[in-house]
């Protein structure tokens, strides 16, 4: 069964975070698995959130979009939507064959679908120090493809706190503050922050 339809701007839920004002969450459902589905014969599919936050955008001053790692429809959407993107991707073999399709998959959608998306950087992520972690981090920035790309300083640890956080339905701050995952959390911010005022 099909829910009712509503507006965008009644499924907001503000202030969602306790102590923190201002800081607002538009929830995903598990019924947008189907989104490719739903939305396969509609013209304009990936432009769709785009129209939907013109509505809102005038009270925010960022908008992250939190996106699953493929480049189907609700993941296009948001990109088209967005002025930037950021990557977190850990630091492995595999990874980075993901990070080069995905790089030249967005280099064929700003082409056809003109989308004027711009890569504000790759963050390492679930790091482990161990030795093809440390060197995939070295060598990655020097490699030709990748040389155009920033990398954040800030690299996001494997923590155990990080992964006990969602089953609290806590962001890590409120859930461990002094954990090192949320320590990196806050360094990420501050540099994506730095990032985003220079441009």
């Amino acid at each position: 069964k099909h829910a009712e339809p509503v507006k965008f701007a009644d499924c907001i839920v503000h202030d969602v975070v306790p102590g923190i004002a201002g800081l607002d969450l538009l929830p995903g459902h598990l019924r947008l698995t189907f989104l490719d589905l739903d939305l396969a014969s509609r013209p304009g599919r990936e432009r769709i959130l785009t129209r939907k936050l013109a509505k809102v955008i005038e009270g925010y001053d960022i908008i992250l979009c939190d996106c699953p790692p493929n480049l189907q429809t609700a993941t296009q959407n948001a990109l088209y939507a967005s002025d930037w993107f950021f990557v977190p991707m850990q630091p492995d073999f595999l990874s980075s064959i993901g990070l080069s399709l995905l790089l030249d998959r967005l280099s064929y959608l700003k082409t056809e679908l003109e989308f004027k998306i711009k890569c504000l950087g790759v963050v390492f992520t679930r790091v482990r120090h161990v030795g093809f972690h440390q060197e995939t981090m070295a060598r990655l920035p020097d490699e030709k493809e990748f040389k155009k790309l920033h990398f954040f300083k800030t690299v996001i640890p494997e923590n155990i706190a990080l992964g006990e956080a969602p089953m609290s339905a806590q962001p890590i701050a409120l859930y461990d503050g002094s954990a090192s995952g949320a320590e990196a959390f806050r360094e990420l911010a501050s540099e994506v922050i730095a990032r985003l005022g220079g441009k």
